[in-house]
């Protein structure tokens, strides 16, 4: 039984990984302003993602067995020390290293997301710069040379006094 947990956090740190890498590419197409890229990307990381909640699920069942093994009560609030108790001593170091290296990926990944997350809002930002600039400005028809333009009555000149 921790032999298959040993290998789920192995799969998930693999994983985790990908997610990584997969961040630095959108990273740069976000740099490079490749919209196609980018979507491209979004939809590995969807895929990835899925394998990830699978995996997530497989490794609650699996900790759930060995605390049920162990006689222990099953708690939702189950520690990691908690686990490790339950576990031979010569997989506790495997494990702590484990969950070390994945803890250190999803941080990584938490870093990349919030530069992603930043450099986006950087171009939506410049994009709406230039679109400002870009769009005409609104004339004035007080300040036209007369007879150019055509004077309009505002709209509410009239009140409607059979209310």
């Amino acid at each position: 039984m921790v032999e298959e947990l040993i290998k789920t956090l192995k799969a998930m740190i693999n994983e985790f990984q990908t997610l990584n890498q997969q961040s630095e590419m959108k990273m740069q197409a976000i740099k490079n302003g490749n919209a196609e890229q980018l979507s491209q990307i979004i939809k590995l990381e969807e895929a990835v993602l899925r394998r990830i909640e699978q995996l997530e699920k497989t490794r609650e069942a699996q900790i759930l067995r060995i605390v049920e093994k162990s006689h222990l009560p099953a708690d939702s609030s189950l520690s990691f020390s908690s686990l490790l108790a339950c576990v031979p001593f010569i997989f506790q170091d495997q494990l702590k290293r484990l969950r070390l290296e994945l803890v250190q990926q999803i941080d990584q990944l938490k870093g990349k997301n919030d530069l992603n997350q930043q450099l986006i809002r950087e171009s939506l930002q410049w994009i709406h710069l230039n679109l400002h600039l870009l769009k005409p400005q609104l004339t004035l028809e007080n300040y036209q040379p007369s007879g150019k333009g055509s004077r309009q009555e505002p709209a509410l000149a009239r009140i409607d006094s059979r209310v």
